[in-house]
């Protein structure tokens, strides 16, 4: 703290909030739910110490297009506009990873910019709670007022940031946030959404040239006849497919929902391969000069297993064709929930390149996602949740029999009943509880394996029972049903 006055009002709340928190209490009163499950981020996810000024050092190897330096320049040109049209403020703007690439400032605010800038990464992973980091986190608008930072050297600051997101996988490519200190924030959260409005087009014309970058690669791949074959974006929707593929996955008209959708009712090998891309589209950027296939556990009628080639922009993939035809080239096999790390394709003999550590133990990146953060020092065993009265509690990982999916909303089934999970989606979810001992069993459903007592053949396929004194039906997706039979021991 820098020995300020007293906050007022709610602010003071908060401040007494946060030093309980600290203390450790389990749960933080009279806090935003957003800010608090910040605050169990940092302290039992991130283990960042708030009485210590944020450090940390920039990734090095980030990759960035045309797209990304237009952005970035309309950006700076945004926020310089801004610090000289609002007195007393800071601006500042990152990229996805939190990583300071400018700021302006004015009034007694913006000379007090340098004990900003003497941190060059925000990610919520390094500097806590803070409208930068938590706004790339949660991929919106973010408001964080004086206590409400996690980091008590920030105490003194009030922030309103923006992320601008990827138009295709929604990933974070830049936040603008402004700041004041000891004062209110010139502009509220919503009013930055407006200001970086524009700059949604430059997104989504380029989203659009690679779209036709993509139709354009499909259209010269030469398949055999009955040959599946399909081009996926970025984020492993499907863009366009050919007759088998159509036929073989029920992707298109018939589909009650949107068929690029990996989440929709549908044939679940369209959301293995969407998973599949995901992985593999995060090696190939930390290789760009990677070229090759990769093989995934989806099959054709015929068992023969897709190969993805991915469709490359300068150093990113755009995307990848998808077809079952060993003719695009041999690569190397990725089991479902493997981590896809491809390498440059090996000659025949040539030993397969090394895979990055993962799983317990292996180091977290500095500024990476939450998502990313590996089970270790840091694992999470608690995972947040809301009651039905919106009080915010925290499961332990090993009380959780299974979650399901409903929408976006996710459902997590216990001993002591069913509660709501505070974080959207079952994918985040997943990822949140890998090397938990959890299994993906369906587009729906996620089981603790630990907590499986029963495994049933019925004529729609197999079912998992986790209660302990009662029989559930909890539906296994034919592509899931390998796994599930192995990882069971059976």
């Amino acid at each position: 703290m820098t020995g300020r006055a007293p906050w007022p009002g709610s602010l003071a709340r908060t401040y007494a909030a946060w030093e309980r928190f600290v203390a450790g209490e389990e749960r933080p009163e009279d806090v935003p739910l957003g800010i608090a499950t910040s605050w169990y981020r940092c302290r039992d996810v991130y283990r960042i110490d708030p009485r210590h000024s944020p450090t940390g050092t920039p990734e090095d190897g980030a990759l960035y297009g045309p797209v990304h330096a237009t952005l970035f320049a309309e950006l700076g040109g945004l926020a310089a506009a801004l610090a000289v049209r609002h007195d007393d403020c800071l601006t500042v703007v990152t990229d996805g990873r939190g990583r300071l690439v400018s700021s302006h400032g004015s009034g007694a605010t913006g000379r007090r910019a340098r004990d900003v800038g003497d941190t060059p990464i925000w990610a919520e992973t390094v500097a806590g709670t803070n409208a930068v980091g938590t706004a790339l986190v949660h991929r919106q608008a973010t408001g964080v007022r004086g206590p409400e930072h996690w980091n008590s050297s920030l105490h003194d600051w009030s922030c309103s940031s923006v992320a601008l997101c990827d138009a295709v996988t929604g990933t974070p490519l830049a936040s603008l946030a402004m700041s004041a200190w000891q004062g209110p924030v010139p502009l509220r959260p919503v009013d930055l959404v407006v200001e970086t409005r524009p700059l949604g087009c430059v997104l989504r014309r380029a989203a659009a040239r690679d779209r036709a970058r993509l139709v354009a690669a499909f259209g010269r791949l030469e398949l055999g006849p009955g040959t599946s074959g399909a081009a996926l974006d970025a984020s492993g929707r499907v863009v366009v497919a050919n007759a088998a593929f159509r036929a073989r996955h029920r992707w298109g008209a018939d589909s009650p929902a949107d068929p690029a959708d990996p989440d929709a009712p549908g044939d679940p090998d369209v959301a293995g391969l969407a998973r599949l891309a995901e992985r593999v589209r995060a090696g190939v950027r930390g290789d760009p000069d990677w070229r090759g296939t990769v093989l995934g556990d989806e099959r054709d009628d015929d068992g023969e297993p897709y190969h993805l080639v991915p469709v490359m922009a300068g150093p990113e993939a755009v995307g990848f064709l998808a077809a079952a035809d060993p003719g695009l080239g041999r690569g190397e096999p990725v089991s479902p929930g493997e981590p896809a790390r491809p390498g440059r394709p090996a000659c025949p003999g040539e030993p397969v390149p090394p895979r990055e550590p993962s799983g317990p133990g292996a180091p977290v990146r500095p500024g990476a996602e939450p998502d990313t953060v590996a089970a270790g020092p840091g694992r999470r065993d608690r995972v947040p949740a809301l009651t039905g009265s919106g009080q915010l509690v925290l499961l332990p990982v090993a009380g959780i029999r299974h979650a399901r999916a409903d929408g976006h909303t996710v459902w997590l089934t216990t001993d002591d009943g069913v509660l709501r999970a505070a974080r959207r989606g079952i994918d985040h979810l997943e990822r949140d509880l890998r090397g938990e001992g959890f299994l993906r069993v369906h587009r729906s459903y996620l089981v603790n394996l630990a907590r499986v007592r029963e495994l049933s053949s019925e004529r729609g396929g197999l079912t998992l029972s986790t209660a302990p004194r009662r029989h559930e039906r909890i539906p296994v997706s034919r592509r899931f049903a390998p796994t599930v039979r192995r990882r069971l021991g059976l």
